[in-house]
């Protein structure tokens, strides 16, 4: 859709975005998992000890040099564990590159397992083979994340009262991570609802503007159509579960 309205808005054949490489699949999975990490990582800021930084600062260090000899090694066990907790996610993945990584060169193994089981000739041996991999590629994982947090209880933050996180003043470097922010929120967010909204308001898949065609039709077919398990139940009279 972005391509087509693309070349249409600036008169060119050009292809602007290709999501169906393997650097695409990879970055569609990065916007994917980076919340993930995130909650590991915001957390362990949160609980960390702000006298530990501000005692930096008093020593005449700046913010990169505390950033580099406090924050960063208190903040190994975490960054550490989200690593590996995302490994053994992407391990498994399997909706992104059987959609999008069909051209991209690569067969990750999570859709290797689905093809040797469903494309014909199937090779069940052969998928079960592959989910054995996985099971211990998801093992391994699983022991170095939990080797990663083995020693989390040194970091805890003890004392008799509430620690506040210290707020570090951006100046006019709010202005570029304001929009990196923003940029992430469009993409991860904002561009597949509404693609996906434009798309259900539509009779079939139209990616140029110029010929998009709204309306309701498609939710209300929804709404009033019944559903497989509905007609069943009509037709026999009953429920399944009633019947002997």
């Amino acid at each position: 859709m972005i391509n087509v309205n693309l070349r249409w808005l600036l008169g060119t054949d050009a292809t602007f975005v290709d999501i169906t490489t393997f650097v695409g699949v990879m970055f569609v999975m990065l916007l994917y998992y980076i919340p993930y990490a995130y909650l590991l990582i915001s957390s362990a800021l949160k609980n960390m000890d702000p006298s530990l930084e501000e005692a930096s600062y008093m020593n005449g260090r700046g913010v990169i040099a505390t950033a580099l000899k406090v924050t960063l090694p208190i903040m190994r066990p975490s960054l550490a564990a989200a690593f590996f907790f995302v490994a053994v996610l992407a391990t498994g993945v399997f909706a992104i590159p059987s959609v999008l990584g069909l051209d991209a060169g690569f067969t990750p193994l999570a859709v290797q397992v689905y093809r040797a089981t469903t494309v014909f000739p199937s090779d069940p041996p052969l998928g079960a083979a592959i989910g054995t991999m996985i099971f211990w590629f998801t093992l391994a994982g699983i022991y170095f994340y939990r080797r990663a947090i083995r020693h989390g209880g040194r970091f805890v933050t003890v004392g008799a009262r509430g620690t506040r996180p210290r707020l570090i003043r951006l100046g006019w470097k709010k202005i570029p991570v304001t929009a990196g922010f923003a940029l992430y929120v469009l993409l991860a967010t904002v561009l597949p609802y509404t693609a996906l909204v434009l798309m259900s308001l539509t009779p079939f898949a139209i990616t140029d503007f110029r010929d998009l065609s709204l309306s309701f039709d498609n939710f209300v077919e929804v709404a009033t159509t019944p559903t497989s398990s509905t007609r069943s139940r009509t037709r026999s009279g009953s429920p399944s579960w009633c019947r002997p």
